[in-house]
């Protein structure tokens, strides 16, 4: 199931979304590469509203609600995912 959003208004709607759907939708939006340290983190998912009106407000919502640790790399442009 695709996430949808509603990017004027910083809103992202997820359905039972994947953490490699939302990867994909990361990278389209702003440009950061997701890196998995564990390919079953790729299947986690999400469900509900959340509101970010930025790459580290969306990153901290999704540490929080996945029980993870990410970390952005700015030079990289890349986000590191591991579990904590």
């Amino acid at each position: 199931v695709m996430a949808h959003s509603g990017w004027t208004k910083n809103e992202f709607h997820f359905d039972n979304t994947s953490l490699a759907e939302i990867a994909r939708l990361i990278e389209d939006t702003y440009g950061y590469k997701m890196v998995m340290a564990d390919s079953s983190l790729r299947r986690l998912s999400v469900s509900g509203d959340l509101r970010a009106s930025n790459i580290q407000e969306l990153i901290k919502v999704l540490e929080v609600t996945l029980k993870l640790s990410m970390r952005i790399e700015k030079e990289s442009k890349s986000i590191l995912v591991t579990r904590p």
